[in-house]
């Protein structure tokens, strides 16, 4: 998961100064309405960002108290969840 959070702030980063970079020539109407959408994303970012970073430190004070059975059902999820990903991908 920690992979994932780098690799979330590494695309904030660069969707930020693709963003800069796009706005430096742009003026009126057409500047606001892209410097507000670059606003946007970046929070989605940071919110996606924080979200997974708390369920990371959930997942790893609880892992001590798993026990078979439910390590059992998160095994489980995980697989019908791979299943469900491979179908929307092959879509």
């Amino acid at each position: 998961m920690g992979d994932v959070i780098s690799e979330l702030g590494g695309i904030r980063s660069r969707v930020s100064g693709a963003s800069a970079d796009a706005q430096a020539g742009w003026t009126g109407e057409a500047a606001a309405e892209a410097a507000r959408a670059a606003a946007e994303m970046d929070g989605v970012l940071r919110r996606l960002t924080g979200s997974l970073e708390n369920l990371r430190e959930l997942v790893q004070m609880s892992a001590a108290g798993f026990t078979a059975a439910e390590q059992q059902q998160a095994a489980d999820v995980r697989a019908a969840a791979a299943g469900l990903n491979d179908g929307i991908a092959s879509r």
